[in-house]
């Protein structure tokens, strides 16, 4: 007796193989896909830098004001002001260290103007072979829109710095070691000197700007500044 052997049906044994090729081959990209994919980084937000305000070194010093010859200058609280009369000054005010000793503090004079050549002359030769031994250097300079010369020059070991302004018919000079001259120099400024000021008549002064607002001298930051020291009921400029 002859056993019939089955016949093998290739035609779907071929589509079960092809079908779990392709599930193998989608199963393999998904998971080679998960292990290689770069995790995304997470965004480090920094913190914006906060500047930090410079306090001012001249804030708490004291202010001299000289209403005859139009000027105004601070200076620090450890000098003592102290006027001279010279023959050739119009005015001569030393600001003086409690040791006394020349050019340890501030020195503020004012001539007549001939013209600012004749001046940095004449200051060349008081420093030169006074103070110095030479000038380091003699620099254009700008102030109010006013030109004028410093002179830069060492005396021993520190280095000292005089300033000339010219203004109307007259000639301001400033001389001080130099980091203190610059100092100074940021709170010099010509005043007017005809210049009075008196508290006003309400708690604010109204400064709101418009096409009709009149300037009112009260706005200024001179009279802001002169208001706040002098008229207890002053509260402010409303602007």
């Amino acid at each position: 007796m002859t056993v019939a052997t089955p016949k093998i049906n290739w035609l779907l044994f071929s589509f079960v193989g092809i079908v779990v090729l392709i599930f193998g081959v989608a199963i393999g990209l998904m998971i080679g896909k998960y292990i290689y994919t770069k995790p995304t980084p997470t965004p480090i937000i920094s913190a914006s830098p906060t500047s930090t305000p410079i306090a001012d070194p001249t804030a708490n010093w004291k202010t001299y004001t000289n209403t005859k010859f139009g000027y105004s200058i601070k200076y620090p609280l450890i000098l003592t002001p102290l006027e001279t009369t010279a023959d050739i000054y119009l005015h001569q005010i030393a600001f003086e260290s409690p040791e006394k000793a020349y050019l340890s503090g501030v020195i503020v004079e004012v001539r007549n103007l001939t013209n600012l050549a004749d001046e940095v002359s004449y200051r060349t030769w008081r420093i030169v072979g006074h103070i110095a031994d030479k000038l380091d250097s003699e620099i254009p300079i700008s102030i109010f829109g006013l030109s004028g010369k410093r002179l830069n020059y060492t005396s021993g070991q520190k280095q000292f710095s005089t300033i000339i302004i010219p203004y109307q018919k007259l000639v301001y000079s400033i001389e001080a070691e130099s980091n203190l001259l610059d100092q100074i120099l940021s709170t010099f400024k010509f005043v007017d000197q005809n210049q009075t000021y008196t508290c006003p008549q309400t708690a604010w002064v109204n400064c709101m700007p418009g096409p009709n607002a009149p300037q009112n001298p009260q706005c200024s930051t001179d009279y802001y500044s002169w208001a706040k020291k002098n008229c207890p009921n002053f509260q402010g400029l409303a602007r």
